[in-house]
């Protein structure tokens, strides 16, 4: 690759007084008093600690290496889930790799295994290290908590692959807890959510320069007293660490920066590069006046800095020595230091011809400005011993220099042997340091610079000084007294890791004093609840506890104790011999607090039997007020391996066909194939507009697989009349299940099922009886002779027609010839290296032969996309090698621009013919729907429901105001021999709700007065029902009914009601979380008869939701609106433009784009409290007429009124409102109070109406409302968004009947901008995936111009031909294999407790559970419930809700709970009358996992 800049076209002789560079800088006047290291922490490459890189770096080794033989596996087990081969072994990137990455102790920060394997490793490596670096402070004891303590992480990743696209690779059904655990800004988070610290939290990125930059952030914010102390680090490792062939998959190298030999040679004439890095340092800053004060042990001193941009040098990523030389300059003014006091610079250093003279140039321009001295300053990188450790390089510099002062000795600078020959260095301030060498007299300070570049040109530079000795405080006491030396892990295992790091600390160090031991680790380390407490008087003695508590000295003995224990709430039970009480644990700290300032041996014996007991110490009064904090050994973590796991990791997808099952019928022959974009590349890596598409020569391949399975050759087959109809497509994340029907004439039929049961065909064909008979072999130079025209392929004319194909087709195409006028074709094929071992997986491998049989398709038209439409005769003759030929005559019934046809010859290398095609024919895909733009709800008739005239009768309990259906309600059901309860107001001690009632019906239809109060009162009523249904544990054997009246429109004229739109959103979120009630939605009209609903309850086979009209059941689906991307010309509002929500991203874009296409006075309305960055909208200002942010609550009637008022006064007519107001649903219901649920409705739903009713006076042009995908897609913990957003679907049908104008888009996520990207919700496997910011303003523009749109519409694609289907039922107690888990705690372990404890295992990823330990504190979270839930729906389909793994937290309830229901509810029915089960029937059990394919024989 050509280097983006030459040498020679830098000038490194810029004239300082043509400078316009602009520098970030702050006098020592302004920012008085250095800042202190006071911790540290960092592992490089094999280096675990920094002790071991110091060692490295001093010793002069190189820290290159290949790559661990568990990196390479984790690397091979991405690509086998990708469908690759494993790379080369030339592919895999050494360097200074860690030999793991994957390695964490979860259990030590209370996560369960399951969620920290979906982490993103650089989030668990800073975690550990930063934790590691404030306990080497001394600061990390329950001080820190609430404190103002700043996180800064320096992090860039725009090389390599992430995490997140290797779990999505690997286990495309991982948890939802994957995404928070891939969310970049979490890195620095994480740490501060779980200390609760309270200073800025950040994440930093300046490419190279951003761990440095994070210093300097972090050092001006301590200084100017933002934070009393700093976490600062940076982390980096490649996840994939291999080549980048081509294929996306990996890293490529830019403006050729990686050595040929991987040696970093920084200022040599052979200086070529670097070579990768991989690790993290963390250090921890406070003031220096702080540290002094607070006993602190001071490592090294930061006492200036300085950062800066290269503004416009010879290309965007090239250095600018004028810049560097400013920021140098800058640093040492800011630091107060003279350029004769730095006697050693940490270069950035990375050894590229174009980096190191701009480097040293700069460097020597500053220090020329002060002195005219000769090389007294040596330079040097750690990039010669390790490499280019990328955004974290400037921190494994800093970690270096600091170590180096220390030490006092400054390491080699490696492979330094002659200099670059644009370097002279005699001539300027700098040596080479490239020799190991004692660094100044002992106790002279020493000063240093560190210099960091980012590639995008921020640049960095600080000022270092060495620390000053460490003195003996002048009032310290005279040694003697006893200590205590506290230590402590969350378990056994840890504590011993913990006491061995101690005992060699001790046995090796004789400078320790007893009393800052004891202090620093009494006062800043964590306790945990298994603890070991050593008094003693001397070390030596210590030594001797130690080495006796390691050997397990079984000896009772009063100095040396241990002990663990388990604080449990006041009045529960203890369920172990270590629980504890709260009110004993108060009593056990007071009992300490009594003997802590004593320091005889007794009251240190009598402490130390509190402390392990579970006493709370105060740790300072057991130590002099001299005591000081010292480095001593950090937790020794456990290193267990977390690393994302498919089912199969490392299995090859074996061909498409190759998990076919075949069914034998008496008239057919059936074969179901299960296909899915992640485990069959044949879907994934074959998209038409980004849709995964089925070529047609992978349905040939699975006819051909099932004649195959039915005793046919298929290496002998001929097939005639194939034909095309509907294409396959399969949403991203979905399975299809392909049906191949073979009828005994010979017919074949693929079809796949809708969710609605109806069928949809894909192909067909006949399998004929004869068998082909093969035809003389082809003469390929004949062949080769007379066709003398070359043809080319280029790939770019496919992906311009939508046409998105992998390596397997754009690679196997290795050239063809043709007659001047393209009647006949040859064209040679050969499947890519990489995959020509899948090649015995096929009987015709699919890429391979799609390749080859549309090789012709842009020869005509190359503008327009041509498909398979049909085979007249396949006559298959042999498998195909991974080498062929395709000899192609076009035949004369061609139709230019439509269909053509050829007679089609495949032959291998020796012209033997493989395959004929008689006939062949590719047509236009011009209008091929597999997706398109905009779909809109639309409502179809459902049969009515089953009639059960043989009901028991019961009880039925009425709850909440049935409006005017309540009389006839209650008639039906007395006649229908019901007893009738009704729940007036919320009296949970009614005696009468003590039963099991046949079902339930919820409703709030009495009427409002209001719009307003229509959508807030009976909303928050029907919420009150239904969390008393759930905490009153009423019993209901059949459902809940939840009734709406006419919450949207579905004949096209109702008169709809908003606010029963909310209860029907409310509802049909809170059927999925409250699963126990049954709960299924009814939305009647006054039309509907009440016996209509008594049906509806009697049936237990109904959709969740329904709407009935005039007695007659409808169900909403999504039918294609046919929406172009871009639509008419748009004429521009002449009023004023009101958008609600306007101060966010997505307004901002929408305010802008309005701007752009003509609108002249727009208003945003944004949140009160809000904060407008100075000049943030500046443009807009400028721009427009009139332009103004006004803040407002919009569901405050009063105030949205007034300020329309204003804007009227100030700016004229209002003529459109957008309405873009929003924030995202969080948490369920049974969790979820009725503030945190009215924050979300409340600006969305009532905003829009009080926006609706401010308006009503104006003549508007539009009233455009931005709802959302969720008001389709129903998801658990969004009740509050989606009853939103149904509120906004059905405002617009409000509005549309009164003759108003309204627009209700139901937005899918934007990428880059809005609420989704905000939270990095951004999910590409949506049914409805994402849009780009210009794809949506696009889409917008063109709803709001089209005349004929719906009222409701969403304006994105649909990935999938059909909607997804459901989750499919399993049978209740079938024997599936579960995981094996060890359950502590439970005198009698059978079925229910083994199952319930798998659940639980695989949830947390644990292989044993203390049966009263609660869920929580296993590390579970809300987003673990929700897998929870879904593996108790596979084992025990709809016996659990979500309310009841929040009722009950252990497995012990959980059991209890199943056990009982168990006992009450049937086992789901398996069907035993074969008689009365026809083939459909059988096939739909098949399908929905209720039968094997073993049972499915027998039956049929």
């Amino acid at each position: 690759m050509r280097p983006l800049l030459q040498l020679d076209q830098i000038d490194l002789n810029i004239s300082l007084e043509d400078s316009e560079l602009r520098i970030t800088r702050s006098t020592a006047d302004e920012h008085e008093g250095a800042v202190a290291v006071v911790g540290m922490s960092g592992c490089v490459g094999d280096a675990p600690d920094l002790d071991s890189f110091w060692e490295l770096v001093r010793s002069g080794c190189d820290a290159y290496g290949p790559l661990s033989e568990e990196r390479r596996a984790d690397v091979d087990a991405y690509f086998a889930a990708r469908g690759l081969r494993p790379p080369a072994p030339e592919r895999y990137l050494g360097g200074t790799r860690m030999p793991s990455v994957a390695e964490f102790d979860y259990r030590f920060f209370g996560l369960s295994r399951q969620e920290a394997k979906t982490i993103d490793p650089h989030q668990r490596i800073f975690l550990q290290t930063a934790w590691s670096a404030l306990e080497d402070a001394g600061h990390l004891g329950s001080a820190i908590r609430g404190s103002r303590v700043g996180v800064y992480v320096g992090m860039s990743s725009d090389f390599g692959d992430d995490y997140r696209r290797i779990v999505q690779a690997v286990a495309p059904d991982a948890p939802e807890i994957s995404v928070a655990g891939n969310i970049k800004s979490i890195i620095a988070a994480r740490l501060a959510y779980l200390l609760d610290l309270r200073g800025p939290s950040m994440l930093i990125d300046t490419a190279c320069s951003s761990g440095l930059v994070a210093v300097y952030t972090a050092f001006r914010a301590i200084q100017r007293g933002e934070c009393t102390m700093a976490v600062v680090g940076a982390v980096n490792t490649d996840l994939l660490p291999v080549e980048d062939d081509g294929s996306g998959i990996g890293i490529k190298d830019i403006q050729d920066t990686s050595s040929r030999d991987h040696r970093t040679r920084t200022f040599d004439r052979k200086g070529d590069g670097t070579s990768a890095a991989e690790g993290c340092v963390v250090l921890v800053l406070k003031s220096l006046e702080r540290a002094q004060r607070d006993g602190d042990n001071i490592r090294a001193l930061i006492l200036g800095g300085a950062i800066n941009q290269d503004g416009a040098s010879n290309g965007i990523t090239a250095p600018n020595a004028d810049a560097q030389a400013d920021l140098i300059d800058a640093a040492l003014a800011d630091a107060s230091v003279h350029a004769e006091q730095i006697s050693y610079i940490e270069a950035h250093g990375t050894a590229t011809r174009l980096g190191d003279p701009i480097e040293v140039s700069g460097i020597e321009r500053a220090f020329s400005r002060q002195t005219t001295k000769r090389q007294f300053c040596g330079i040097g990188t750690v990039k010669t011993s390790i490499g280019h450790m990328d955004n974290a390089s400037g921190l494994a510099g800093l970690a270096k220099l600091i170590l180096s002062m220390e030490h006092r000795t400054l390491p080699a600078s490696l492979n330094f042997e002659e200099p670059n020959p644009n370097l002279d260095f005699p001539t300027t301030a700098l040596y080479v340091n490239d020799r190991t060498v004692p660094w100044a007299e002992e106790g002279a300070a020493l000063h240093a610079g560190i210099s960091s570049f980012g590639l995008s040109g921020t640049n960095c530079h600080l000022i270092l000084r060495s620390a000053d000795p460490r003195e003996a405080p002048a009032d310290a006491p005279a040694p003697g007294g006893t200590h205590i030396l506290p230590l402590s892990a969350p378990d056994s295992a840890g504590l011993r890791r913990l006491v061995t790091a101690y005992r060699d600390r001790v046995a090796t160090d004789s400078a320790l004093d007893p009393a800052d031991v004891c202090f620093t680790t009494g006062t800043g380390r964590m306790h945990h609840r298994v603890r070991a407490a050593f008094v003693f008087d001397d070390m030596a003695e210590l030594e001797r506890l130690l080495e006796e508590h390691l050997a397990g000295e079984a000896a009772p003995s009063l100095d040396r104790v241990t002990g663990e224990f388990r604080i449990v709430t006041d009045g529960s039970e203890k369920r172990g011999p270590h629980d504890i009480s709260e009110t004993e644990a108060r009593l056990l700290t007071s009992e300490a607090a009594e003997v802590a300032g004593r320091d005889d041996r007794d009251s240190r014996r009598r402490l130390a039997q509190s402390y392990v007991r579970g006493a709370d110490i105060d740790w300072r009064a057991t130590c002099p007020s001299t005591a000081r904090r010292v480095p001593l050994p950090t937790y020794v973590f456990d290193r267990t391996r977390c690393w994302i796991e498919g089912d199969k990791a490392g299995q090859r997808n074996r061909g498409i066909a190759a998990t076919g099952q075949v069914i034998p019928l008496p008239d057919r022959d059936i074969a179901m194939y299960p296909i899915s974009p992640e485990k069959n590349w044949e879907l994934g890596e074959h998209r038409i507009d980004g849709v995964p598409v089925l070529p047609g020569t992978g349905l040939v391949e699975i006819i051909l697989s099932t004649v195959g399975a039915l005793g046919h050759d298929p290496a002998r087959t001929a097939l005639h009349k194939i034909g095309f109809a509907t294409p396959v497509t399969v949403a991203d994340g979905d399975t299809v299940d392909l049906q191949v029907n073979v009828a005994h004439s010979g017919e074949i039929a693929i079809t796949t099922r809708r969710p609605d049961g109806s069928w949809v065909d894909h192909a067909s064909a006949r399998l004929a009886e004869e068998t082909p008979a093969r035809p003389p072999s082809v003469d390929l130079a004949t062949l080769r002779a007379r066709l003398t025209r070359e043809l080319s392929y280029d790939d770019t004319v496919d992906r311009s027609n939508g046409l998105d194909l992998s390596p397997r087709w754009t690679e196997s195409l290795v050239g063809g010839m043709a007659d001047d006028e393209l009647q006949e074709m040859l064209y040679e094929l050969r499947l890519p290296e990489a995959y020509q071992d899948e090649i015995g997986d096929y009987h015709l491998h699919p890429a391979l032969l799609d390749t080859l049989i549309n090789a012709p398709g842009s020869l005509y038209d190359e503008n327009t996309l041509y498909l398979p439409f049909s085979y007249g005769v396949l006559n298959v003759l042999g498998t195909l090698p991974h080498h062929v030929f395709a000899h192609f005559v076009k035949r004369p019934d061609s139709v230019d621009g439509q269909l053509y046809s050829f007679d089609v010859t495949l032959v291998d290398p020796e012209g033997t013919v493989l395959l004929t095609v008689e006939n062949y024919c590719i047509k236009s895909a011009s209008g091929l729907d597999v997706g398109g733009y905009g779909y809109t709800p639309t409502y179809r008739e459902l049969r009515a429901p089953a009639s059960n005239g043989d009901h028991t009768s019961g009880s039925v309990l009425l709850c909440g105001d049935l409006g005017l259906h309540r009389e006839s309600l209650e008639q039906a059901l007395v006649s229908a021999s019901y007893e009738v309860v009704e729940l007036a107001g919320l009296n949970v001690e009614d005696g009468r709700l003590d039963r099991d009632f046949a079902f339930g019906i919820l409703a709030d239809l009495g009427g409002e007065d209001s719009l307003e109060s229509a959508v807030t009162r009976p909303l928050h009523h029907a919420r009150d029902l239904l969390t008393l249904l759930s905490e009153r544990e009423l019993r209901f054997t059949g459902p809940v009914l939840a009734l709406t009246h006419q919450a949207l429109d579905v004949t096209g004229d109702d008169d709809v009601d908003p606010g029963q739109a909310g209860i029907l959103g409310m509802m049909r979120i809170a059927s999925m979380e409250y699963r126990s009630l049954g709960l299924r939605c009814i939305d009647l009209d006054v039309a509907t008869p009440a016996e209509v609903i008594l049906a509806e309850a009697q049936d237990p086979k109904r959709p969740a939701v329904l709407h009935y009209r005039a007695g007659r059941p409808f169900e909403q689906t999504m039918t294609k609106a046919g929406l172009p991307r871009r639509g008419a010309a748009l004429s521009a509002p002449d009023g004023l433009v009101i958008v609600s929500g306007g101060t966010g991203g997505l307004g901002g874009a929408l305010a802008r784009h309005l701007a752009a296409t003509g609108s002249r006075r727009i208003v945003l309305l944004g949140s009160p409290g809000g904060y407008t960055e100075p000049g943030e909208w500046d443009d807009l200002h400028r721009d427009l007429d009139a332009f103004d942010v006004v803040r407002i609550d919009l569901t405050d009637r009063d105030a949205v009124a007034d300020a329309l008022k204003d804007l009227r006064d100030r700016f004229g007519r209002i003529s459109s409102v957008l309405h873009l107001a929003g924030r995202p649903g969080k948490g369920y219901l049974v969790d979820k109070s009725p503030e945190d649920f009215d924050a979300v409705y409340g600006p969305k739903a009532i905003g829009a109406v009080n926006l609706h009713e401010a308006t009503l006076e104006d003549d508007l042009e539009e009233f455009v409302l931005f709802s959302s995908v969720s008001a389709v897609l129903p998801a658990q913990g969004q009740a509050d968004y989606t009853a939103a957003n149904l509120v906004l679907d059905s405002l617009a049908q409000y509005r549309r009947r009164r003759g108003l104008p309204c627009l209700s888009l139901q937005w899918p996520a934007w990428r880059e901008i809005g609420m989704a990207h905000r939270l990095d919700a951004v999910d590409e496997d949506e049914i409805y995936p994402p849009v780009d910011p210009h794809e949506a303003l696009d889409l917008f523009d063109s709803a709001r111009s089209w005349a004929d749109r719906p009222v409701v519409l969403m304006p994105g694609r649909r990935v999938a031909a059909s909607a997804p289907t459901a989750a499919r039922p399993t049978t209740r107690g079938s024997s599936t294999e579960r995981r094996q888990v060890t359950v502590l705690g439970l005198e009698h372990i059978g079925e229910v407790e083994r199952a319930v404890a798998a659940i639980w295992g695989e949830t947390l990823d644990l292989d044993e559970i203390d049966a009263h330990e609660a869920f929580a504190d296993l590390g579970g979270n809300s987003l673990l419930t929700s897998q929870m839930l879904n593996l108790y729906d596979q084992r025990y389909p709809g016996l659990m809700d979500i309310t009841d793994l929040f009722r009950y937290p252990t497995i012990s309830e959980q059991i209890d709970c199943v056990s009982e229901r168990l006992g009450k509810n049937d086992v789901a029915e398996e069907p035993t009358d074969e008689g009365d089960l026809d083939v459909d029937r059988v096939l739909e059990l098949l399908e929905g996992g209720q039968l094997t394919v073993a049972q499915s024989r027998e039956l049929l």
